[in-house]
């Protein structure tokens, strides 16, 4: 394999959170203010608007909008693989980094899409560094 795919918050900047790639929003609302759009999204790893505020307003239940969110992604597994996942217009490479706002905590405890996007990303093909630590 290549160099691996790295998936982090906003706030962490530096490696090993981070590689030496471009860095790629997966979030539905980024703010700029807060360096959350890297240098784009990456629209099939971008979750639905309305999920991620029926979510944050306790109307969805973070089991059910996980289940939304995998599945699409599940359903659509082979534009995420390496070679065919894009961002901006531009591919996705081994050394570029995703990016979402969520904390490292709430990423441990498995309450942020990246974690999700994560586990499909490696179901896809790629190696992946989550949150500085590569997942097997």
């Amino acid at each position: 394999m290549g160099a691996p795919l790295h998936v982090t918050n906003a706030a962490s900047r530096k490696p090993p959170y981070r590689g030496p790639g471009r860095t790629w929003t997966i979030m539905a609302m980024p703010r700029a203010a807060y360096g959350e759009y890297g240098e784009g999204p990456v629209p099939a790893l971008v979750p639905e608007v309305g999920w991620v505020k029926a979510a944050r307003a306790g109307d969805v239940p973070l089991d059910e909008y996980r289940d939304l969110y995998t599945t699409r992604l599940r359903e659509h597994l082979d534009a995420l693989r390496p070679g065919t996942l894009t961002a901006n217009g531009y591919p996705v490479e081994g050394g570029d980094t995703l990016i979402c706002a969520c904390s490292r905590a709430a990423a441990a405890q498995g309450r942020c899409h990246r974690v999700w996007a994560a586990e499909i990303l490696r179901e896809a093909g790629w190696e992946i560094v989550l949150d500085g630590r590569p997942i097997r």
